[in-house]
């Protein structure tokens, strides 16, 4: 299975057809701003890893998916070649989820009732869509200062 296609998979349940969440094969980072960004895209540089970089929780609806683009955009430029995934969390809003796939997001965690129609959009926009947002690294948790982001980062990362 290729890397952006979805990770949700049909599958037979008392004869209906049910999505079952797959684990994602990359670790998750939360950012927020700028500073969290660039840290946990140098860890994944240092480490030779590839890296998932996730909004906060419903981020869609309060700073939209232009502002999470151009985040991490701006924080890959120093490094083009990082293996990089941004996964904006839409909650249960179809409109934001929609609106990140025309903003060119290829990742998306949307948890509405309307779940199966948005996969489907998802799909022909070869982007990945979860309902369960994936474990992460919160960096709001960490003290905001340089050397401990790094580190957070880079642990989380290594293990």
């Amino acid at each position: 299975m290729g890397f952006l296609q979805s990770y949700v998979r049909h599958g037979g349940c008392h004869g209906e057809a049910r999505l079952k969440e797959q684990p994602l094969p990359l670790k998750a980072i939360e950012v927020e701003n700028p500073a969290q960004a660039t840290a946990a895209i140098n860890a994944a540089v240092a480490l030779g890893c590839p890296l998932m970089l996730i909004s906060t929780e419903n981020a869609a609806t309060f700073a939209g998916p232009g502002w999470f683009s151009h985040l991490v955009k701006n924080a890959m430029v120093p490094f083009p070649d990082c293996d990089v995934v941004a996964m904006l969390d839409c909650g249960d809003s179809p409109g934001h989820a929609l609106a990140a796939l025309r903003e060119g997001l290829r990742a998306i965690r949307f948890h509405g009732p309307t779940f199966h129609k948005v996969a489907d959009i998802a799909k022909q926009h070869d982007a990945l869509l979860c309902e369960i947002r994936p474990l992460c690294l919160a960096l709001k948790r960490v003290r905001q200062d340089d050397d401990s982001l790094n580190t957070a980062c880079r642990d989380w990362l290594k293990d």
